[in-house]
């Protein structure tokens, strides 16, 4: 009995050496989180800032490889390429361009699409993967409404005087 005490204790001594040597090589930790700096004070020289760069044109299209198959569009004409299953067709004649986002969620089967500035838009149903079996829920600018399935590869939506947007023919 008592040699397997003895081996116990020799197993804990063992272990509490191997866990406390690594630890007490590791810098303390500072209390407010900041990195500590290990290298020469700064000097009393001011920082160099870089003015601020030109603002760039905005990209045309985005399409994030994800699964919910994002989609982010910019455009300043309705000519500019686009690519991705939304499009815009449609700019506000006094903005000097448009974008939209759109997200497809695949396990809730649902399009999420926010917009500025855009008066059309059409999505490329084929290239999502909806599950017409299911209930489809089509949500434009937080406004939510069922879409039934339709033989058409393409829904045009026009948004209404009154903001509300409207399935439209092409």
């Amino acid at each position: 009995m008592t040699r397997i005490l003895q081996r116990h204790r020799v197993a804990a001594v063992v272990l509490a050496v191997a866990v406390v040597l690594p630890l007490a090589g590791c810098p303390k930790p500072d209390t407010d989180g900041e990195p500590v700096a290990t290298s020469k004070p700064a000097t009393s020289k001011p920082a160099v800032v870089a003015p601020p760069a030109e603002p760039a044109a905005p990209p045309a299209t985005t399409v994030a490889p994800d699964p919910h198959q994002r989609v982010e569009v910019r455009v300043r004409t309705i000519s500019d390429p686009q690519d991705g299953w939304l499009r815009i067709e449609a700019i506000h004649p006094d903005a000097p361009g448009a974008w939209a986002t759109g997200g497809f969620l695949r396990e809730q089967n649902k399009i999420v699409i926010e917009t500025e500035n855009v008066d059309e838009f059409s999505i490329n149903l084929p290239q999502l993967r909806i599950n017409w079996d299911q209930r489809v829920i089509l949500r434009i600018d937080d406004r939510s409404s069922e879409l039934t399935r339709k033989r058409r590869p393409r829904l045009y939506l026009r948004r209404t005087p009154a903001g509300a947007w409207e399935v439209v023919e092409p």
